[in-house]
């Protein structure tokens, strides 16, 4: 476990540190583009922007590993990404940032697959959740401490945003400089068969629907910055807050894990997470209500909580989907996830513009009490389906859609070789499955013809008699 973690120090010091630029400018962008005149519905479609280039970049990607390796396209991106952040404090015109953040959005998403793909090739399925919760705790601890960069305030953008970007430059150290060979880099161009979205939303809709809510509220967090500077008496009592929603999310992760790990439904999990993230969201829109200490509680119970719905929405569809797909349908996942994101900025941008920035955490709370809502709904109409009696779902192959085997048809165990007998099959029913072609009886019983020319019909000639009783025979 400690040497695979040393082997990807360096992978994940330079993840590390490309996050808390990412997160940094995340913040940096909603506080100066308050300042800057900007109204909230557009602040929303910024982040939504940037998603829709997160997307965009998987394709990207694709293009640009096989070409290079996997350092340089880190490197590539990392230096575009430096230079996008130094451009926003100098083009203070909507349609620049729109650009730029759709390039941050682009080129930020290959720097994190680029360290997907980096783990997955290279940790064992024995240490595998180990390294990714470590990953995924360096990470959270990023996006926190990044939010200390809204101390500087509004007449600092510059240095904000320089402070930024030599993040973003320090991230290539690591990397750069690391002795421990890098994967192949090489995409596959398997065409063979492929999960398709309906099949991924049949394994698990709770998982689709989950993670399609999950992508919305997540991507709508990231206009926390305005609630925290409107209940927030000081430009330090917002970045606390800020910097507490965005950490905290990596305090339950293994928790959680473990307690759905051993839960015999872990749908029933889901709803309590769920349940709890909108129970604390609709007491955070009355927050300006709350003195600071109440206020910093409920969002530390929230970002703690929250957080962990995304893991959760993963491992309950792989469980569903096996081991052999369980990794493609993680990937499918992320398809609901980017469209929730996506969509969810600009309608919590919209609300916090035309009634107040509390409507952030009441679009939230609409959100979850809908996913549990619908997953305790679905836990009561649908039992759980056991690992070993689960459905095949339909892959698209060379010839089209393949078959599904329904709920009513049973499995065999390794010891079955097929379907029994129904027991009112007659033994003559049971005999006709062994024969290969009908009886020459039948046939002879028929108006049709034989094959062949036939004996002629003569008195005389009593070959066919003959010939016929051996046929018989």
């Amino acid at each position: 476990m400690l040497r695979q973690l040393s082997s990807l120090f360096a992978l994940m010091m330079s993840s590390g540190l490309i996050s808390v630029g990412h997160g940094a400018l995340g913040a940096l962008v909603v506080q100066q583009g308050s300042h800057y005149g900007f109204s909230d519905t557009f602040l929303g479609t910024l982040i939504t922007v940037s998603y829709v280039g997160f997307v965009a970049g998987n394709y990207l990607f694709r293009w640009m590993l096989p070409r290079i390796s996997y350092i340089r396209t880190f490197s590539v991106c990392a230096a575009v990404l430096t230079a996008g952040t130094l451009m926003l404090p100098l083009l203070k015109v909507e349609l620049a940032w729109l650009v730029l953040r759709f390039g941050h959005g682009l080129f930020f998403s290959i720097t994190v697959i680029i360290c997907e793909s980096w783990l997955n090739s290279t940790v064992d399925n024995q240490h595998r959740g180990k390294v990714h919760a470590t990953h995924m705790t360096i990470n959270y601890l990023a996006y926190g401490l990044s939010q200390y960069v809204l101390l500087l305030g509004s007449e600092n953008a510059a240095t904000a945003f320089s402070l930024v970007a030599m993040f973003v430059v320090l991230s290539l150290f690591p990397i750069c400089m690391t002795r421990f060979a890098e994967p192949q880099a090489s995409i596959s161009t398997n065409k063979e068969s492929t999960m398709t979205i309906r099949a991924a939303y049949e394994i698990a809709p709770v998982s689709y629907v989950a993670q399609f809510g999950n992508g919305m509220f997540t991507g709508a967090s990231w206009l926390f910055v305005r609630y925290a500077e409107q209940t927030s008496t000081s430009e330090a009592a917002a970045s606390t807050l800020a910097v507490v929603f965005f950490g905290a999310g990596f305090l339950l992760q293994l928790p959680v894990g473990w307690i759905s790990d051993r839960a015999k439904d872990r749908r029933s999990v889901m709803s309590f997470v769920y349940g709890c993230s909108a129970l604390l969201a609709f007491f955070l829109f009355f927050g300006d209500l709350f003195s600071s200490g109440i206020l910093i509680l409920f969002v530390l119970l929230y970002g703690m909580i929250s957080a962990t719905g995304f893991s959760l929405n993963i491992a309950y569809g792989q469980d569903l989907a096996g081991r052999e797909r369980a990794s493609e349908y993680a990937g499918m996942l992320f398809q609901p996830y980017a469209v929730g994101a996506i969509i969810g900025p600009m309608i919590a941008g919209f609300l916090m513009d035309r009634l107040s920035v509390s409507w952030l955490f009441l679009f939230i709370g609409i959100i979850t009490i809908s996913i549990t809502v619908y997953t305790i709904f679905h836990r009561m109409r649908y039992a759980l389906v056991e690992p070993d009696t689960q459905n095949v779902y339909p892959v698209v192959s060379s010839t089209g859609l393949t078959p599904t085997i329904s709920e009513e048809v049973p499995l065999y165990s390794n010891y079955d070789i097929g379907p029994d007998i129904p027991e009112s099959t007659t033994l003559d029913e049971e005999m006709e499955h062994e024969l290969v072609g009908p009886q020459l009886g039948e046939i002879l019983a028929t108006d049709i013809d034989l094959i062949g020319p036939t004996l002629p019909a003569d008195d005389d000639d009593l070959i066919h008699d003959d010939n016929l009783q051996n046929w018989r025979r």
